[in-house]
């Protein structure tokens, strides 16, 4: 898709809102979709899109997500201004109208468009004339536009890249070109380059350009180490570990660079692998290991030793013995992470990268935040502080293929008598070939290691256990775990999900017995984008057991891949309220009300965000009984985390989200609690719309003022004073559910409540 340069001029800077409301007055009266976008004067770097409808100007605020990335409100994400507009025009997704036509101004910022237009920087880069080049790029105006896309979408450090131009790729760096703009088809120079295996290129915009080699594609969680390994560009492989990258990333599917070398049989990079050295660490435990300390003790001394950016100490987990947690500070607030392990082999922090050792860990972090919100910077040991940690700075060699040592070092241990971890196994070879020597001979026999994250080799996860099971206990988990197609009888459709239908079904288990189920399916041709959150799904859900919770039973690989959950008969909660209301009491209201604060708290104590709390995903097994489903957004936020960050946009129900999430895309157990007063509020009108038809902005500009939903009619005062507790402003100020469930189960107000709950028991 390209535009020509006309269709572009909907652009009037730096004007104020009434100066576009009377231009839109003066040349958009009777034209429902005339337009103008503006430079937004309360947030530096988004925009405003001006829009005349039925003899009234609005506005609407867009928002720029980074890297060329911008929305309207929860709507959908676009690459440059440019092609916002074009989806607009056509489509008015949430919009009063339709864009039609637009009141006449000059082209946008070249760096704000997806398709540009054709510079002269562009034309030399893809002639190769060096010499120009240079010199045109001693125009100020030219390097302020260095990173604009031509009409193709390629910005002139894309160009220079494709053609493997190493001259043309130094003089754009020292002119300030960027590596991590994006292409039209979503991809960085880093991204360019390692996809043709451009070695000395790769060396160039890491050592020049200081291009993030441990940024994560947003679709498969690959790096660069993943793609050169994929390729089996071996010399890419090197310039990358030269640069201290992680040589055991993840992809969203648990692979490391070595699965990808092995699985297309890429035998030197795998070799490569198995003989890569493992570096003695750079830090010690004594300087931030912690082996009695719990939550309050760790916050306490954080903020003793003054709550800066990147102060931090690891302690031992007193929940889960084995396990560690990272404290960390940013921004005053004090962070906790858990440091999950795989057998005592690996460590790892969520889906980040594995590390041989702790030590290895904190080395990683103190150079690459890597997901954290800020690099580690100063320890607290056990009797001071200490001072900052440093590790050498990035090499950058010249020589774009290092020939780098084959040896083997797994040093690394709390102290000489306790060592850290059991002896690492050699990471699975091809058929045919002897495995890499291990390092400790006389070790013991060492235990296959199976992918992470697959589901296809591992049971889903279950709560952390003190000691590894044996293999033979692991492989008995996945026969009662994983659900055979043949045992699965479809029936009628039960409902239509975002990635498939829900069936009513029958499941005959391995003793025989036949269980009514519902199957949650996943369309084939829902399968390339569906299949990781669906498999995320089912692994959060497999980790939950609560009588307030929908229970999963299992998963059946397919095809079609199948979620196999208990059957609730009376389906949702909303369709319930509206279908029945005449039947439907106050007394049944706050018993649903307590058995969904009940669940919620369940999720709570085990750090998990729903993040889609509302009564049409609330389920009822009988009248008397609600259960919470759809866990298609939940994320675990790790022993002792007080937020999840969304690192993607999309269809969010903005309707039931907290300021904070809407904002900045931050959900915890209290944007939870945001949510549960709207799920009350629902239930209380009924199942009315909350906000009626307002537009997604209109609620946000209505939650500013201070302004929150009305009373519904036949809301006690007291049940409307919890909601409005639920919607706080501040986070802090808002119940936990432990304290909401407390409020149903022991306040006078809904002693009818508790009686009701004991009568349906007897």
């Amino acid at each position: 898709m390209t535009y020509n340069n006309g269709s572009l001029l909907w652009y009037h800077g730096k004007i104020s809102r009434e100066v576009a409301t009377q231009t839109l007055s003066r040349n958009g009266t009777g034209r429902d979709g005339c337009y103008l976008i503006r430079d937004c004067s309360s947030a530096p770097g988004d925009y405003v899109l001006s829009l005349w409808n039925k003899n009234q100007v609005m506005h609407f605020q867009v928002h720029c997500l980074g890297d060329n990335k911008f929305s309207i409100d929860d709507g959908p994400i676009f690459n440059g201004l440019d092609s916002l507009t074009a989806h607009y025009r056509t489509n008015p997704d949430g919009l009063p109208c339709k864009l039609t036509s637009f009141c006449q101004g000059r082209m946008p910022p070249l760096n704000t468009l997806k398709y540009g237009k054709e510079t002269k920087l562009h034309t030399l880069c893809a002639k190769k004339d060096h010499n120009a080049i240079r010199q045109l790029l001693q125009n100020p105006e030219v390097k302020r536009d260095i990173n604009s896309r031509n009409m193709q979408g390629d910005t002139a450090l894309h160009i220079a890249c494709n053609l493997h131009d190493d001259k043309t790729v130094s003089l754009l760096l020292y002119a300030g070109a960027s590596t991590a703009v994006s292409d039209s088809l979503g991809k960085t120079p880093i991204q360019i380059v390692c996809t043709n295996g451009y070695a000395s290129t790769l060396n160039m915009l890491i050592s020049q350009g200081h291009a993030d080699f441990h940024e994560r594609s947003p679709s498969n969680g690959w790096v660069p180490l993943h793609d050169v390994s994929m390729r089996n560009f071996l010399d890419c492989v090197k310039v990358l570990l030269s640069f201290n990258a992680s040589i055991h990333p993840r992809t969203l599917d648990g692979d490391t660079p070595r699965d990808l070398a092995l699985r297309y049989n890429n035998y030197d990079i795998v070799d490569f692998f198995d003989n890569y050295p493992v570096p003695a660490p750079k830090t010690t435990s004594s300087q931030w290991l912690h082996q009695n300390l719990d939550r309050n003790g760790a916050v306490i001394q954080l903020d003793h030793a003054g709550l800066q950016d990147g102060l931090f100490l690891i302690r031992s987990s007193i929940t889960c013995h084995g396990y560690y947690v990272l404290s960390l500070v940013f921004e005053m607030k004090v962070y906790h992470f858990k440091i999950q392990s795989r057998a005592d082999r690996w460590f790892y922090i969520d889906d980040g990268p594995l590390f041989e050792t702790l030590p290895h860990l904190v080395d990683h972090y103190i150079q690459y935040s890597d997901g954290l919100p800020t690099v580690l910077k100063k320890p607290v040991g056990i009797h001071s502080t200490g001072p900052p940690l440093k590790l050498p700075p990035r090499p950058a060699p010249k020589d774009p293929h290092p020939q780098l040592p084959i040896s083997r070092d797994v040093e690394g241990s709390f102290n000489k008598t306790k060592p850290l971890h059991s002896p690492k196994p050699p990471l699975p070879t091809p058929a045919g070939r002897p495995p890499a020597p291990s390092p400790h001979p006389s070790g013991p026999a060492p235990v296959p290691a199976s992918r992470p994250g697959s589901m296809k080799s591992a049971p889903l996860p279950a709560v952390p256990v003190a000691q590894p099971k044996p293999v033979a206990k692991q492989q008995s988990s996945v026969q009662q775990t994983m659900i055979p197609r043949e045992s699965l009888e479809l029936g009628q459709e039960l409902g239509v999900g975002e990635f498939g239908s829900v069936l009513k079904g029958v499941w005959t288990s391995p003793d025989g017995e036949k269980i009514s189920v519902a199957l949650k399916t996943l369309h084939q041709d829902k399968l390339q984008q569906g299949e990781k959150e669906f498999l995320r799904e089912a692994r959060v859900m497999s980790q939950l057991n609560h009588p307030c919770i929908v229970r999963l039973l299992g998963v059946c690989l397919g095809p079609p891949m199948i979620l196999v959950q208990e059957l609730i008969t009376l389906g949702a909660l909303l369709d319930h309220l509206i279908d029945h209301q005449p039947e439907i009491q106050e007394v049944d209201l706050k018993l649903w009300a307590a058995q969904i604060a009940s669940g919620m708290m369940y999720l709570e104590h085990r750090r998990f965000v729903h993040r889609d709390l509302a009564t049409r995903n609330i389920l009822l097994a009988t009248k008397s009984q609600a259960k919470i489903s759809d866990f298609g957004l939940s994320r675990a936020v790790g022993a002792g985390s007080d937020y999840y960050q969304a690192q993607q946009g999309g269809r969010w129900p903005v309707k039931w989200y907290a300021p904070e999430s809407i904002n900045y895309g931050t959900f915890s157990q209290k944007s939870d609690v945001w949510s549960y007063g709207v799920t009350l509020w629902e239930m209380f009108t009924f199942g009315e719309l909350p906000y009626g038809e307002m537009t997604g902005a209109e609620v946000i500009a209505l939650l500013e003022r201070g302004q929150r939903l009305e009373k519904p009619d036949d809301c006690p005062e007291h049940t409307y004073q919890i909601m409005l507790r639920c919607w706080h402003q501040e986070p802090a100020h808002r119940p936990t559910f432990e304290e909401l469930h407390t409020i149903f189960s022991t306040d006078p107000e809904y002693e009818d409540a508790r009686k009701y709950r004991e009568r349906l028991k007897k």
